[in-house]
């Protein structure tokens, strides 16, 4: 199941990666005592070699050999230092990191950890460039604390933040409009979902509420799965000809997908039918500690996700927001044909999930003054430059949302009467609808 959509990008740090694999290897090694920056590094090595292993398994077949319940443990060592309780004591940990090691350098390493953490979602996609520069990352910050420089660690952050920033623009834009970007959609549309270690290919972690789902899936009749999958086919269509977009849905080659894992056998009909009006699947990931990710799955630590979620503050500044946005137009530019050829977005949300309440940390990173002025600009700079060559007048989208199984013992009832008022006629409701607005109308303000 190995990916090859990155060879080309990945050739120039096949060389690197090696070169690294052999300097993680003598960190390990050489991180044995017990000093704090032993325990540190020690911790982030062994995990980094969980992912050097991984990458093997997925390059010659045998992650895939796998049965379900390997699968499933396997996926939870990934996450186990962020998972549940264990995060209060992990070196992802702001609290923790601060705690050991003061808070500059406590700060920096914690950003180190959470990035190794990160790189799982790099090794499942074959992105070797991003995963070489987050090992490579590791090994200049230990040879940093060595030397007792340990003020050269934020410069060191910065430096990989700038690296290859043309190759990571580039890639963001892609895995969003070229169907060739196939590590999600291809498990999606070419997995037997009667066999659930499908849920582990993605690389997200995977909780109860994943697996209920899918199982939940499976014991449904064709003919509501095809029910529930046209709702959404022909909410979109009818949304994108009344929105009398500018570019023609006959002329659209993708239209993207947003989905909790374990909605497959909903989503997978979903996209057969687009299929039919030739729009082929688009799945894109991002890291998980991204708020509202776009392929979403049980968090392993809601606070972990919150904690790191302004960590770019430690080294956004206006170099790198420039930087970032020139990058940003020059490929959107490029690639404006893929990107024009997307219809637009399928949603489907969830709720029932258990509810979350964060806690304020002062440990989290957290832009300043200057900063959130900056962010601003870069945030409506990079909205300008997409709107440019993606405006909303040739996009459409279409929301549907059902219950997860953590909404409780009435989960099976909800569900059905959930797809009972999702596939009401729409055509009949929409009549009714537009009566009482014209009757609103009507009314003195």
């Amino acid at each position: 199941m190995y990916n090859h959509y990155f060879n080309q990008s990945n050739q120039p740090y096949k060389e690197r990666y090696q070169t690294s694999i052999d300097s993680i290897h003598q960190i390990v090694e050489d991180t044995k005592g017990s000093g704090k920056y032993d325990l540190f590094f020690q911790d982030a090595g062994q995990y980094i070699l969980k992912l050097i292993q991984l990458n093997e398994q997925l390059s010659d077949g045998s992650f895939e050999k796998m049965t379900f319940e390997q699968l499933k443990a396997h996926n939870h060592a990934l996450y186990l230092s962020v998972l549940g309780a264990n995060y209060d004591h992990s070196f992802a940990n702001p609290d923790k990191c601060e705690a050991v090691f003061g808070k500059s350098i406590g700060e920096s390493l914690c950003y180190l950890y959470s990035k190794i953490l990160n790189t799982v979602s790099f090794v499942f996609e074959g992105q070797l460039f991003c995963t070489v520069l987050n090992f490579e990352l590791f090994i200049k910050m230990y040879e940093a604390i060595q030397v007792e420089k340990s003020e050269s660690l934020k410069s060191l952050i910065y430096a990989e933040a700038m690296e290859a920033l043309d190759l990571k623009a580039e890639v963001s834009v892609l895995r969003k409009c070229d169907q060739n970007f196939n590590t999600y959609s291809g498990v999606l549309m070419n997995s037997e979902l009667t066999d659930l270690r499908y849920l582990f290919y993605y690389g997200h972690f995977i909780g109860d509420d994943e697996i209920k789902t899918a199982k939940y899936l499976l014991e449904l009749p064709e003919e509501k799965i095809e029910r529930m999958a046209k709702v959404c086919t022909e909410a979109f269509h009818k949304g994108y000809l009344k929105g009398h977009k500018e570019i023609p849905l006959s002329e659209k080659k993708t239209i993207q997908f947003a989905y909790p894992i374990g909605f497959e056998r909903i989503v997978k009909k979903a996209a057969e039918i687009f299929a039919q009006s030739g729009l082929q699947p688009i799945v894109h990931n991002d890291i998980f500690t991204v708020a509202r990710p776009r392929l979403m799955s049980t968090k392993p630590s809601e606070q972990y996700a919150y904690d790191h979620r302004f960590d770019e503050a430690i080294f956004f500044d206006e170099s790198y927001a420039k930087a970032l946005e020139t990058v940003y137009a020059h490929y959107m530019e490029i690639h404006q044909v893929a990107v024009k050829s997307l219809a637009g977005i399928a949603l489907q949300e969830s709720f029932g999930q258990i509810p979350f309440s964060p806690m304020s940390k002062t440990t989290c990173p957290k832009y300043d003054e200057g900063q959130t002025s900056l962010k601003t600009a870069h945030t409506n700079a990079i909205s300008k430059i997409r709107n440019a060559y993606y405006p909303a007048s040739i996009w459409s989208f279409v929301i549907i949302a059902y219950p997860l199984p953590s909404i409780g013992d009435l989960y099976a009832e909800i569900f059905d009467e959930v797809i009972k008022v999702n596939t009401l006629d729409s055509a009949l409701y929409e009549t009714i609808h537009q009566s009482i607005i014209d009757a609103l109308d009507q009314g003195e303000f």
